[in-house]
């Protein structure tokens, strides 16, 4: 059969299960299935199930989202979170229930807003959910009138500006739902989770008193289930992800960072701790791994969903469940316990894991690789597979995929940097599009990327290798950046290019360089310094550090550099590619989203008007609406439009002489 070449307009095929969990006899998977509907233009998203040896069913359907699929602790039901897509404006929020077996899907509650992930009472009778109220629209208007703002963190990347309700823990009673308050004041409470006994729900908040100052802190907090004040099991200044409970209910685990604000991913790591209810303190469950408890690494069929996905208890407490980002991989680590809860062992499950959940001596996965994204398998604790179901399997048998070639190559300092090279069919020589990954606190990894793909189908090569900052390669080798996020990765990503163009066929005349966000910022840092490359795109930019501050979090920037741009001018001005504007030659294109909170929309209009007023070539496109996760999650048409600017752009650079 001869296969065909990945196209831009592809992403409309694709079918991305997402959020799996297992049934409490651990026979069956549920998940969320997400693709655009052509018709509507739009993302939907449909619960789904299924077992090894069974065709998937699908267990709702329509213009609708249903994310946060959680089954009832007797099978019976699936919870989970609905909202309808069309119409005008966004629409409520819904707290659903579906049979398991099939069947008329059940509102519980509607509501203005947005609910988080829901947790079931151990007996079945309730549901705890977060719940964010939208602002009230006065009667006769379409929308608010005005938006009063009193804290430092009033608007994020994804919603927009904040409304002036705060999440809190709602039960809803599955016989007369309402929706009873549970906790409330001036901070968030999320991530609820019912203790397996019943007398607790964990959840996580920030109610230091310097919270405005400091929006990343989470503490963990448990709740007595009837009723009283939450006790806080952290002391010292964590940042704590979503927990889940040991089967006897006497401890959480949960990864996190416990430390100073402003070093969390890109100084220190992430690490997995146990949390005692008595209060005792936490207890580190990885403290000899050089690497984060969380899913870093990155690619365009999910967002970041899977970046705070909560660890699981196994083997009635004596393992946990975490994922770990290692050398451009998120695997599946089982950590063993000894009786008295300390680590002995850490167990490779399984590697490419996207997503997780366990039950009943049984593992569920969402996995990915270059050649096999998406698929739904059950393992055990050795890693034998069986598989569920593989919605991209038809698409991925008819396309031709990039050859990978992966590298490793030296850079200053010592420094050793590992990636990859797709190369497209054919013996060369090939222009060579050179990628960066944003974060800078992720990696790119072994998995199917489809732009990457859509490029090597362009017959260009394309490097896509893990600088220094990017995580997956220990402590040192993330904070190599602090304070300086240009000149060691501008050198690692130029060893990578000599490495390449040395050993395979490159045409060393046709070089392009893009990137976004962090990404965004490197690309433009190396034209800044390096007149090599024949054309670059520089997408949801950053080109200036000092105004980076007025971003949805430009609170932890000082943190992050050790100073505030008043405190350091010459700092700031030093770390900002628009510094370098003036020795910038190379042709750009600047993309950027309007609604943009990540990397606001001046970013990249400050550096096209500095370069245009210089007389310099560069081009700049905007997407109304689109938001800082354009390329994975924006309106699929927004999607497919940014891509084929990128290609035109290069292919007319890459065609001149």
């Amino acid at each position: 059969m001869t296969r065909r070449p990945v196209r831009i307009d592809d992403l409309l095929l694709f079918q991305i299960p997402t959020g799996v969990r297992l049934s409490p006899d651990g026979t069956t998977a549920y998940w969320s299935l997400r693709a655009i509907d052509r018709e509507l233009g739009k993302t939907v998203c449909h619960l789904q199930c299924g077992a090894h040896g069974e065709p998937p069913r699908a267990l709702t359907s329509g213009a609708v989202v249903d994310v946060n699929a959680r089954p009832s602790p007797d099978g019976s039901q699936i919870a989970f979170v609905r909202r309808t897509v069309g119409g005008d404006g966004p629409q409520p929020a819904q707290l659903c229930v579906v049979p398991a077996a099939g069947g008329e899907v059940r509102v519980l509650v509607a509501e203005r807003g947005d609910f988080g992930p829901p947790t079931w009472s151990p007996d079945g009778t309730r549901l705890v959910v977060s719940l964010r109220r939208a602002d009230p629209i006065p009667e006769g208007e379409k929308g608010v009138l005005a938006i009063r703002v009193t804290r430092l963190h009033y608007k994020e990347e994804g919603t927009g500006y904040l409304p002036q309700d705060r999440f809190h823990l709602v039960s809803v009673d599955l016989a007369a739902p309402a929706l009873v308050p549970l906790t409330s004041g001036d901070w968030d409470d999320s991530h609820p989770a019912f203790s397996p006994d019943g007398s607790w729900i964990a959840f996580c908040s920030n109610r230091r008193p310097d919270r405005d100052l400091d929006f990343e802190a989470q503490d963990l907090y448990v709740l007595p289930a009837a009723g009283g004040e939450p006790r806080c099991l952290t002391s010292a200044r964590a940042m704590v992800l979503p927990p889940a409970w040991a089967p006897d209910s006497s401890w959480l685990a949960a990864a996190a960072f416990i430390g100073p604000p402003g070093h969390a991913l890109s100084r220190q790591n992430v690490r997995l701790y146990r949390f005692p209810v008595d209060g005792s303190g936490p207890v580190c469950l990885t403290p000899d791994l050089d690497r984060c408890a969380m899913n870093l690494t990155i690619d365009d069929l999910w967002g970041l969903e899977h970046w705070m996905h909560p660890p699981v208890v196994i083997d009635g407490g004596r393992a946990v469940l975490t994922h770990i980002s290692d050398r451009a991989t998120t695997w599946l680590a089982a950590i063993a316990l000894d009786g008295a809860g300390l680590p002995v062992r850490i167990e490779r499950v399984a590697d490419g894991v996207v997503d997780f959940d366990a039950c009943a001596g049984r593992i569920a996965l969402i996995t990915t690789s270059p050649s096999e994204p998406a698929r739904i398998e059950m393992c055990d604790r050795t890693g034998a597979r069986r598989d569920i179901a593989w919605p991209m399997g038809p698409y991925c048998a008819e396309v031709e995929l990039p050859r990978a070639v992966e590298i490793e190559v030296d850079s200053s300092e010592g420094a050793r940097v590992h990636g990859f090279l797709y190369l497209p069919p054919g013996e060369g020589p090939f222009p060579l599009l050179v990628a960066i990954h944003g974060g800078p606190v992720v990696q790119f990894g072994r998995g199917f990327f489809h732009e990457l793909c859509a490029w090597t189908s362009q017959g260009w090569a394309v490097l896509a290798a893990n600088p220094r900052g990017s995580q997956g390669y220990g402590a040192e080798f993330a904070a190599a950046i602090y304070r300086d996020w240009g000149t060691r990765p501008m050198a690692d990503i130029m060893a990578a290019v000599d490495h390449v163009c040395e050993r395979h066929p490159i045409d060393r005349d046709r070089l392009g360089v893009l990137g976004g966000s962090y990404g965004g910022y490197l690309t433009t840092w190396i034209i800044g310094h390096s007149n090599r490359f024949r054309a670059a795109c520089a997408q949801r930019t950053v080109s200036s550090m000092e105004a980076l501050i007025w971003s949805d979090f430009g609170a932890v920037l000082g943190l992050e550099n050790g100073a505030l741009p008043w405190e350091d001018p010459e700092l700031y001005a030093r770390m900002s590619p628009l510094s370098y504007a003036d020795a910038i030659e190379t042709p750009l294109l600047v993309t950027q989203g309007l609604a943009d909170q990540r990397t606001p929309p001046d970013q990249g209009e400050r550096l096209f008007i500095a370069l245009r007023l210089r007389g310099k070539p560069c081009e700049m496109v905007l997407f109304p609406g689109a938001g800082h996760d354009l390329s994975r999650g924006g309106a699929a048409r927004q999607r497919i439009e940014r891509l084929r600017v990128i290609r035109d752009w290069f292919a007319r650079h890459f065609a001149g002489d």
